[in-house]
């Protein structure tokens, strides 16, 4: 009985502690659209920024938030007209894990600042 109640705090200390970190992942997410230009945001290093970062370089995900903004509610079937099936899928599980769309697949704020970013980024002449 005794370890029981001593995995249950655990759990809870564990299950705070994943809310605690998303929480402030959430936050650095928000700001995402605030900056100008990317390396002001990369700047702000934190598990969030690495990850929106790494997102950013990998195929599909440009095409799959812009097709979810011209496009909201779509089926996700509808979108294998800009990437392929498995691609889809991933982006999709990634862009709900990181709070970019709703399960409706329907862009959030932080998915239209982030697709904000990623125009500016494409507009950048080097």
């Amino acid at each position: 009985m005794l370890e029981g109640d001593d995995m249950g705090t655990k759990e809870k200390g564990n299950r705070e502690n994943y809310q605690h970190s998303h929480q402030r992942s959430m936050e650095r997410l928000s700001n995402v659209g605030k900056k100008e230009n990317w390396g002001d945001l990369v700047k702000k290093s934190g598990r969030s920024t690495g990850r929106l970062k790494k997102l950013y370089s990998l195929e599909g995900t440009a095409e799959i938030l812009e097709y979810l903004d011209g496009h909201p509610g779509c089926r996700k079937r509808d979108l294998q007209a800009v990437a392929s099936p498995s691609t889809v899928s991933k982006r999709l599980h990634t862009f709900l894990n990181l709070g970019l769309i709703t399960r409706e697949l329907e862009l959030t704020n932080e998915g239209r600042k982030y697709l904000g970013t990623i125009r500016k980024i494409e507009t950048l002449e080097i």
